[in-house]
């Protein structure tokens, strides 16, 4: 079982004051370490994340910082951007988006427990209870789940539950990191990691916001036109007002929008439930928006590729799946960690277009067999009661 570090026990061990932090990162920087890293905020009623709390943990110990207490966090952005520390999250994308938020640049070096531990044969997302029941052989307690921790003052178990989510993290990654390099498998790890670090994940455009609302692709050409424009308003408005962006106007409405291309504030008024959420000079320029993307050219219809297409032979593609689980199995690999549903049906459909099966370690792994199986130089076998894959191309 691993030790775990010194926990803190009262909110007196919270670092609340600026010299605290500051000295706390110049220890840090002095001793080239592993830095685990987590936090906890609250978003439900603004549209940026307010940061509420900081777990930082290394091999000696655990150290939480209360932001809300402090002025400056300037201290805690150098040790992000240190070159000597490596800094450890679990399933760290929503951390990633809150340092991006206040630093403008991502933690590096950076080591995701969570990837890592999907390619050391792990569940796919596992959650961080089950990672340390595995790991480190200990069983973390739940019962703080649901904390505000926007209230002050934070109780001693609120501070114990924060501690749990970091202070194991340091040995793990050091299991995980050896595992890895045992099989060969940390380029993977880079590989997977890739999206997480770019900060355009984090940096949405309001251009790009069309792309959360659900069902835009069912749009006709010119209601896409229109929702591009008015879910650009309707971010715009939820940054610069700081609030959630159903808040401003739900998704359903913002489809309404697109297909009914309201001429006026009265038209607009008409959607349900609009009437009561926007002021008057929010929605002219919800209209205004309207107008301007009906007075722009109709973009061509794009091609969808859906998994029912007529091409599609579900015989073959059960195949593929047969190929998917047995490699997985033994590479040990979660088989969602490789390949997704619509990677299958997409090779499927148009082999010769771009897809993570025909990329690094899943090429190798996986993509090669599927284009066998799909040329026709790939047959399966049964021996000793195992699945035998025997594949043409690859001798």
């Amino acid at each position: 079982m691993q030790t775990p570090p010194r926990y803190l026990k009262t909110e007196a061990d919270l670092i609340q004051y600026c010299a605290e932090l500051q000295d706390f990162a110049a220890r840090s920087a002095d001793a080239p370490t592993v830095l685990a890293v987590d936090t906890e905020f609250v978003r439900e009623k603004t549209y940026y994340a307010q940061l509420c709390l900081v777990q930082l943990a290394t091999d000696q110990q655990v150290t939480l910082v209360d932001p809300l207490a402090l002025s400056d966090l300037s201290p805690l952005a150098d040790l992000m951007a240190d070159p000597h520390i490596v800094k450890v999250f679990h399933a760290g994308s929503q951390d990633l988006e809150i340092c991006w938020q206040l630093f403008k640049h991502l933690p590096a070096p950076f080591f995701d427990t969570q990837v890592a531990a999907a390619l050391d044969g792990g569940q796919f997302q596992m959650g961080l209870a089950k990672l340390v029941d595995k790991y480190a052989d200990v069983r973390l307690a739940k019962g703080e789940s649901l904390t505000d921790w926007a209230a002050r003052p934070l109780t001693a178990e609120q501070l114990r539950y924060a501690a749990d989510d970091v202070a194991y993290l340091p040995g793990i990654y050091r299991q995980l990191q050896d595992n890895l390099a045992a099989k060969g498998r940390l380029a993977w790890l880079a590989d997977e990691q890739c999206e997480l670090l770019d900060p355009a994940s984090y940096d949405l455009q309001p251009e790009q916001a069309y792309k959360k609302v659900r069902h835009y692709a069912q749009l006709y050409p010119r209601q896409l036109s229109v929702l591009k424009a008015v879910a650009a308003e309707r971010e715009r408005q939820a940054q610069q007002l700081n609030l959630p962006r159903k808040w401003i106007i739900n998704d359903d409405q913002l489809l309404a929008i697109a297909r009914k291309m309201p001429e006026s504030v009265d038209d607009l008024s008409r959607i349900r439930g609009v009437r009561n959420k926007l002021k008057r000079q929010a929605a002219e320029r919800f209209v205004a928006e309207v107008q301007a993307a009906k007075q722009l050219p109709v973009p061509p219809r794009a091609k969808r590729q859906a998994p029912s297409a007529p091409n599609l032979d579900k015989s073959v593609y059960n195949l593929m799946l047969v190929i998917l689980q047995v490699v997985a199995e033994r590479a040990q690999v979660a088989a969602e960690v490789l390949a997704h549903h619509s990677d299958l049906v997409h090779l499927f459909v148009a082999p010769d277009e771009p897809n993570p099966l025909l990329q690094g370690w899943r090429y190798d792994l996986l993509g090669r067999h599927l284009l066998s199986l799909l040329a026709g130089q790939l047959t399966i076998s049964i021996s000793d009661k195992r699945i035998v894959i025997n594949d043409k191309a690859a001798k």
